[in-house]
Order: C-alpha cells, then sequence, then structure tokens
C-alpha cells in the first residue's frame, strides 16, 4: 500500500505531486468538453432536449457511482494503481466521445466512462497529493481539477466555433 503518514520529500515529492496533478487536469478536461458541444450534438444528431439532459446527467449519474464504490470498498487503498486506471478510462472516454459524433450511444458510452474516470480520479489523486505535499497537496489536486476544467472548456469551445 502506497499511503503513508508523512509525505515524501524533496524531488520525489515535487515529481509525484507533478505528475498527480497533470493527471488529475488531463482526466476532467474530457468531462467538460461536452458542455459547449451539447447545441451541435442537438443540431447534428437531431437530439432533444430530454436526450442532452440526459446524456448531460451520464456523467454525473456514474461520477457518483464511482464515489461510492471508492468510499465502499477496498479500491480507494490502491491509489498508485487507480490513478493510471482512471487516466485509461478517461482516454477510452475520450475516444468515445470523438466517435460519437455520429453515433449518439457513444456519446451515452463517453460520457459514463468520462464520469468514472473523474470519479477514481478524484479520490485518488488527492490522497497521492497529500502524500507528495502533505496538507498542502490538497490546494494541489483542486488546481488539477480546476486547471483540467478550463483547458476542457477553452478546447471546446474553440471546436464548436
Amino acid at each position: 500500500m502506497i499511503a503513508r503518514s508523512r509525505r515524501t520529500g524533496g524531488w520525489a515529492a515535487t515529481a509525484l505531486g507533478l505528475v498527480v496533478a497533470l493527471s488529475f487536469a488531463f482526466t476532467v478536461v474530457g468531462s467538460n468538453i461536452p458542455g459547449p458541444l451539447l447545441p451541435l450534438y442537438e443540431e447534428r444528431l437531431g437530439l432533444s432536449p430530454f436526450v442532452l439532459a440526459a446524456l448531460f446527467a451520464t456523467y454525473f449519474a456514474a461520477l457518483i457511482s464511482m464515489f461510492l464504490v471508492m468510499n465502499r470498498t477496498r479500491t480507494g487503498q490502491l491509489v498508485h494503481l487507480v490513478l493510471p486506471g482512471a487516466v485509461l478510462v478517461g482516454i477510452l472516454g475520450d475516444v468515445a466521445l470523438l466517435l460519437g459524433n455520429d453515433f449518439s450511444p457513444l456519446l451515452f458510452l463517453g460520457r459514463a466512462l468520462t464520469g468514472l474516470c473523474v470519479g477514481a480520479a478524484t479520490g485518488s489523486a488527492a490522497t497521492l497529493a497529500v502524500i507528495a505535499r502533505g496538507e498542502a497537496g490538497r490546494t494541489l489536486a483542486a488546481t488539477g481539477a480546476i486547471s483540467g476544467s478550463l483547458i476542457g472548456l477553452v478546447s471546446a469551445a474553440v471546436v464548436a466555433e
């Protein structure tokens, strides 16, 4: 088990903190991309407002489900494996969203995978950041989340335009 009661030191702590923040930011990017693209999905795929709302909500259903799994199982003790796994699930989610451009069921799959990804990454990134940087790791993890949100929204807005 990777969790320790004291933070790692020096270069190792800096490197771990940076990798964790970047990994978490990367996982959050995908969760924010569909927002500005929803009107394009409506136009291109003929999705109704109800289906668009369901598509948007799919992410939150998967996210909350993953939070519950992480809270009620020993999965959270394997943070050193969970974060890289979450990144892989996020990549699959992004691919599904990309391929779903013309096929709405893949959009739902992509949103669900993205929710699972961010749910798994949230706890594992926060834990690893605290291991690496002590209490300052909480700010580091939050910075990763906000940075990922910003990058995702800006990227999607550029694509939508």
